[in-house]
């Protein structure tokens, strides 16, 4: 699969950023290493799993995203839904006629669901910026960039 992904990922000039789910992310990520692709599991948790489907919503609420015309895509977004619990707000996935479990919308949300943690991140990093003004060789962290593996992180997954 790395293989026949590797030509698109190269067009999109997109081969050290490619995002995956925490199922058998370390080997996965050794072995797309060894075609040149840098894979970035995203640890999918209670406390984080709202939130990337709530940053798909802020992003199509504010225009910006733009879906392709895939009938089965906006079902799945339809049939979404939160259920509130003693623990928080919990993400139901109901299965599709076909069998599916709302795959594209699980597939929009890893895609694009830190969009909120990033954009709070990028906040704090300019607050320490504006304020730090006695070291002038401070340069903030580029979110979007390669430098920092989502794998190298402590996280609790």
């Amino acid at each position: 699969v790395f293989d026949e992904m590797l030509p698109d990922l190269i067009a999109y000039g997109c081969t050290g950023s490619v995002k995956t789910d925490q199922w058998a992310a370390m080997p996965l990520v050794e072995i797309a290493l060894t075609r040149g692709i840098g894979l970035s599991p995203l640890p999918i948790t209670k406390a984080n799993k709202f939130k990337l489907y709530a940053s798909v919503g802020v992003r199509l609420d504010s225009a910006y995203l733009s879906l392709p015309p895939m009938p089965d895509m906006r079902q799945d977004l339809l049939n979404i839904k939160k259920r509130i619990t003693g623990d928080g707000v919990k993400v139901i996935l109901p299965e599709t006629a076909d069998g599916r479990h709302c795959d594209y919308a699980a597939m929009l949300a890893l895609l694009i669901g830190d969009y909120l943690q990033s954009s709070a991140e990028v906040a704090k990093r300019a607050e320490v910026v504006e304020t730090d003004d006695d070291d002038e060789d401070f340069v903030p962290h580029d979110p979007y960039g390669d430098d920092e593996l989502m794998y190298n992180r402590d996280d609790d997954a």
